[in-house]
């Protein structure tokens, strides 16, 4: 089968956008989140993390080194990877962030999670955990994977229009946002955060979090 696939079942027509746009869950309520996802057909294949620092709040992101033989070479990503036998995506989440970015897990608070995202190109489903930093972290590419890691300020993103690009590196047209010549922010992990400022971030007061965000929410 292939990552993250469900064989010849798909998911009911309309289940998936609504199992995404449900903003932030508890960590808690994730072992049961994962059964309903099971039981409409969708199989999670791996998480990433979506660590915030400061306020206003940056996310820290990698980019997949320019020099791998592989299609995501040059990708801006959130740190995160495949859910290991044993494992559940906080755990993955975690691990991932540690291999890739060298992100002390002991020094991360989850504040929860967002709804199940996918890849376009094919089914792959992603768990995004949401987390702050609660200790002194120092990011760093911590694997051969990873050639950049840097922290983004969210609120640039109202700032920044997205429009047509060339990838980096295959030179394929892109529906992305330019971060500068040689990082554009593009695929899953824009949707993401377009998801995370949409439905967390400006409801931050509401929802108790350490941060202060503008009201005006940023197209989807």
């Amino acid at each position: 089968m292939e990552p993250g696939s469900c064989g010849s079942a798909r998911p009911r027509k309309g289940y998936e956008d609504k199992a995404r746009m449900r903003g932030l869950m508890s960590i808690d309520y994730l072992k049961e989140y994962l059964v309903e996802l099971k039981k409409n057909n969708i199989d999670i294949y791996g998480s990433v993390l979506i660590l915030l620092s400061g306020d206003p709040p940056q996310v820290l992101l990698e980019r997949k080194s320019c020099k791998l033989r592989s299609p995501w070479a040059c990708d801006v990503a959130l740190p995160g990877g495949t859910i290991k036998k044993g494992e559940d995506p906080l755990t993955t989440a975690l691990r991932e962030a540690w291999e890739e970015a060298w992100i002390f897990p002991m020094y991360v608070k989850p504040l929860g999670f967002l709804g199940v995202h996918r890849t376009v190109s094919r089914p792959i489903y992603v768990i995004p955990i949401v987390a702050i930093d609660s200790g002194p972290i120092d990011p760093k590419p911590s694997s051969d994977e990873i050639d950049i890691v840097f922290w983004f300020y969210i609120e640039e993103l109202k700032n920044l229009q997205v429009r047509d690009l060339k990838h980096p590196r295959s030179g394929k047209l892109i529906r992305g946002i330019r971060i500068d010549d040689e990082i554009v922010l593009w695929g899953l992990t824009l949707r993401i955060l377009y998801d995370l400022y949409n439905h967390v971030l400006i409801h931050a007061n509401n929802l108790g979090l350490p941060f202060r965000t503008s009201h005006r929410s940023l197209p989807s």
